[in-house]
């Protein structure tokens, strides 16, 4: 029982190669959140500061679609599922 449940983790988190794809290195748009989220932490002008949030909130957008349609495994199709789904309920404040 424990085998098949952990055959069955490993093939949810495997490319199609087999190997497991639970991380990578960064790409463009986290890179892009990351700086856009950081420059806005300092800023204190509101306006300003909900402007870098936005774009930091686009890049992870982008992100989470890019990992839905291009992800190497079901796991990371799946994480960009959530992430979509968290920031368009964020967006309406749920």
């Amino acid at each position: 029982m424990a085998n098949k449940v952990a055959h069955r983790v490993k093939q949810f988190c495997s490319d199609k190669n087999g190997k497991v794809t639970l991380a990578q290195s960064p790409n463009l748009p986290i890179v892009g959140w990351i700086v856009f989220k950081l420059i806005s932490i300092p800023i204190s002008n509101q306006p300003v500061k909900t402007g870098f949030e936005s774009v930091a909130t686009a890049f992870l957008f982008v992100w989470a679609y890019l990992e839905i349609v291009e992800g190497d495994s079901n796991f990371r199709r799946l994480l960009g599922v959530v992430i979509m789904i968290l920031i368009v309920l964020n967006m309406f404040n749920i």
